[in-house]
């Protein structure tokens, strides 16, 4: 009687486990083997360090609003060694991602881009980049391998992302003194 209702209980953990891998769509994050190649670029050059880590960003449905993408809070480094036929660097090696909650239909993704050494994450980073928003038509679900990137718009070596350093406040506020102090001795002569 035990082991009927342990195997039902367990059964029933399977079942309800199999249903829920289910209820999600899987990507590639992969920049290189998706076409066309679009990589990472580091103040317009290549971008060869390690040190650059990205994010995925995603909304089911299609969507022109950046702000209403969710985060799968990411932080997958750049291959330093992976370039294409071009010589261009800037890759990330495939990691197959989750999309809570997707069925079916239309995506809408773009990634964010940081320099670890400037800040933690995107947010405090000082070094940032994120590409445009594009959109995937389907993606696979259920036990499928996870489908690369289809929707990317560039043709082939073009940059995905930049990553540029971003100013501090406190350097736009230096600049304004300045400019200020420059008028005034200007006005006096």
């Amino acid at each position: 009687m035990k082991r009927a209702i342990l195997s039902a209980i367990l059964g029933v953990a399977s079942l309800a486990m199999s249903v829920s891998s289910y209820a999600q769509g899987h990507i590639a994050f992969d920049n290189y083997n998706s076409s066309p190649y679009m990589p990472v670029k580091y103040n317009g050059g290549d971008a060869t360090s390690a040190n650059i880590h990205l994010d995925l960003l995603y909304f089911i449905g299609a969507t022109a609003n950046a702000g209403s993408l969710t985060s799968l809070n990411q932080s997958i480094a750049l291959n330093p060694t992976k370039a294409d036929s071009f010589g261009n660097h800037g890759y990330i090696d495939g990691v197959a991602l989750d999309i809570p909650g997707y069925t079916s239909g239309p995506v809408t993704f773009m990634i964010r881009a940081w320099d670890v050494t400037t800040g933690a994450d995107y947010a405090s980073a000082t070094a940032k980049g994120q590409s445009a928003l594009w959109q995937e038509a389907s993606l696979a679900t259920g036990q499928s391998p996870a489908n690369f990137f289809a929707g990317l718009s560039g043709p082939n070596g073009s940059a995905l992302l930049n990553v540029n350093a971003v100013p501090e406040p406190s350097t736009f506020a230096l600049g304004g003194i300045a400019s200020a102090a420059l008028l005034i001795f200007r006005r006096r002569k």
